[in-house]
């Protein structure tokens, strides 16, 4: 899978693309071969919380089924 960001901060920090990112949240670049489901496990434990991901990411995502590598993913605080 792809690397992730940490991102530790108490000020709303900001993916590459502008959309903000909360405290407790952390950024995930996607790497070709990954889905939201494997993200989803690797990340936050469970493959059915792509869901979340999804939602979260709603603005550059439009078929959960097309990520595509370099993707700034926003996830979720657990």
């Amino acid at each position: 899978l792809g690397s992730w960001i940490p991102v530790h901060c108490e000020a709303v920090e900001m993916t590459t693309d502008g959309r903000a990112v909360n405290a407790g949240e952390t950024v995930y670049i996607v790497k070709q071969g990954d889905y939201l489901r494997s993200i989803a496990k690797q990340l936050l434990g469970s493959e059915a919380k792509c869901v979340e991901l999804f939602t979260r990411n709603s603005e550059i995502i439009e078929n959960a089924d097309l990520i595509f590598p370099g993707q700034e993913i926003i996830v979720p605080a657990k």
